[in-house]
């Protein structure tokens, strides 16, 4: 019967397999568990002579399982080995300062390295035991050797196993050592959640106020731009009629001394003809005026009645010649923000309303809707819903939207958009066609895609490329036209 305990904590069944076939030829009861709470159950009865722990397991990881371990006292004692994949000095150094006794590696694992180890807390093999103890006996004095033989037998036999009380009140303290630090890490991520939150909240918050203060800096600018446009204009005017005046009155004086220069003989002669041409033109309008009255009169007689309705057809509803002003006073406003269902409720909401207008003015035609989508970088939420990354963030930190919902990002915005307005009534209006196509555009090139481009700039060029955009074309509806 085997002397000494050996605890394997692992999840791997192929690892406990390897080890467990290493450790045969050794005077050793294995007992094997898949993970770090089944390991902290075990030791709350049992006191085994070694523990083999994994690291990364389902859970708990080997890491906190051995800090739990030997923040105890009942368990502080046991040695620890970290079986694991992981290696290097700088891991060693980690598990030793954690209370491990070593490291062994899984992938180069054999027997003398096994054999090293084991050796430092007096395991053996069979045939090694066997060797040391007839070493012992044969350099021992006779008088000690019963008192070797009992201290012997009391070593081999290890540690007895703690009584049902202590037991109990060891698997209550194993317990709360687990559940404060399984408090610990639900406080660390909830704390980093809340972090990112409020990180992502300050971002918007300071994007909102610079876009106010943009909004702001062009308003006054456009208004400073009107005011100067129509000074100018008025500067303008201004001088062109001081201009006007100052010709007018340099001809006047002109035709003053050319009037002066022809000399006084000759004004006589020249109003004598002025009268006796003015007496002959007053005779001919005379006789032309007489004849337009005779000419009139007859054409009044003999004038059909005039028709009593107008040839002008009536004004239609919607003025043609606006909508494209229209379009364009729409399509101002058509960049979009990040939303992680690609389109805002607010971009359906005002589209509605769009179609409600222009249905209340009897409009008929088509409104045909572009949506293009701006391959935002980001990560995902507690949930598994995309967000954008926090502000000091990477290229190589997050992925694309594309990448996200594995297709054209713009195909995916059409299609949720058109869901979206399925829901309304105006959808099946059947005076207008509405039309939803992606776009595959870009309107602002992206920044080069490299593990140092800030996601803040990347980002920055998607929300330029994520528009909606509209195009107002009047006339009858296809189904219209199809009947």
């Amino acid at each position: 019967m085997a002397t000494k305990r050996a605890l394997i904590v692992d999840d791997s069944r192929t690892a406990q397999h390897r080890l467990k076939k290493l450790l045969r030829s050794y005077d050793l009861d294995i007992v094997a568990v898949d993970s770090a709470e089944s390991a902290l159950s075990y030791l709350s009865s049992s006191v085994p002579d070694v523990v083999f722990m994994d690291h990364l397991m389902p859970g708990m990881d080997g890491f906190r399982a051995l800090q739990i371990i030997k923040s105890h006292p009942a368990t502080a004692t046991i040695p620890v080995i970290m079986y694991t994949s992981k290696s290097g000095d700088v891991y060693t150094s980690q598990a030793r300062a954690l209370g491990a006794l070593d490291v062994v590696s899984k992938d180069t694992i054999n027997a003398t390295d096994l054999s090293h180890v084991l050796k430092a807390i007096h395991i053996y093999r069979e045939e090694d035991r066997s060797a040391s103890e007839k070493a012992r006996r044969d350099s021992a004095p006779e008088a000690a050797l019963p008192t070797e033989d009992v201290a012997a037998t009391g070593q081999g036999c290890g540690e007895p196993d703690n009584p049902p009380e202590t037991g109990n009140l060891l698997s209550l303290e194993l317990r709360l050592r687990e559940l404060e630090h399984t408090i610990d890490d639900n406080r660390r991520i909830v704390t980093s959640r809340l972090v990112r939150e409020m990180q992502g909240v300050r971002h918007l918050v300071n994007k909102l106020a610079t876009e106010v203060g943009d909004l702001k800096q062009a308003n006054v600018d456009s208004r400073k731009t009107e005011e100067d446009s129509q000074e100018a204009e008025s500067q303008s005017t201004h001088n062109t009629t001081r201009s006007r005046g100052g010709l007018a009155r340099v001809a006047a004086v002109v035709a003053l001394i050319a009037l002066g220069g022809l000399g006084w003989w000759q004004l006589d002669r020249q109003m004598e003809s002025v009268q006796a041409h003015q007496a002959e033109q007053s005779a001919q309008v005379s006789s032309a005026l007489a004849e337009f009255e005779r000419n009139a009169a007859h054409r009044a007689d003999t004038a059909p009645v005039a028709s009593s309705r107008s040839s002008t057809p009536p004004d239609t509803p919607l003025a043609e010649r606006y909508l494209p002003d229209l379009s364009w006073a729409i399509n101002q406003s058509s960049l979009q923000g990040f939303h992680r269902d690609l389109v805002a409720p607010e971009t359906a909401q005002r589209l509605n309303e769009l179609i409600a207008r222009l249905s209340s003015r009897d409009f008929r035609g088509r409104i045909q809707v572009s949506v293009n989508a701006g391959d935002f970088c980001v990560v995902t939420d507690m949930g598994g819903q995309p967000q954008l990354p926090d502000s000091d963030s990477r290229m190589e930190d997050c992925a694309l939207v594309s990448e996200f919902f594995g297709m054209n990002a713009s195909d995916v915005m059409a299609e949720r958009l058109e869901a979206m307005l399925a829901e309304s009534s105006l959808y099946m209006n059947e005076a207008i066609d509405l039309i939803i196509r992606p776009l595959d555009r870009v309107f602002r090139d992206y920044p080069a895609m490299a593990g140092s481009t800030s996601a803040h700039e990347w980002n920055e060029a998607a929300r330029l490329n994520n528009r909606v955009l509209v195009d107002l074309e009047p006339g009858a509806p296809l189904a219209a036209q199809a009947d």
